[in-house]
């Protein structure tokens, strides 16, 4: 019975987490300004 509660678990996270991801998307798609941010956040400044 364990079993089963940890694969009904981990099918309610992963269903969660790809919801978040997409509000998430559609939040920054529509924010432009943010997603300037985060993209400032994950690349690297040049070099002279």
């Amino acid at each position: 019975m364990k079993r089963v509660q940890l694969v009904d678990y981990l099918k309610g996270f992963s269903i969660l987490t790809i919801v978040l991801m997409h509000l998430l998307q559609l939040y920054i798609a529509k924010n432009p300004s943010l997603q300037f941010k985060c993209n400032t956040l994950t690349t690297r400044p040049k070099r002279p």
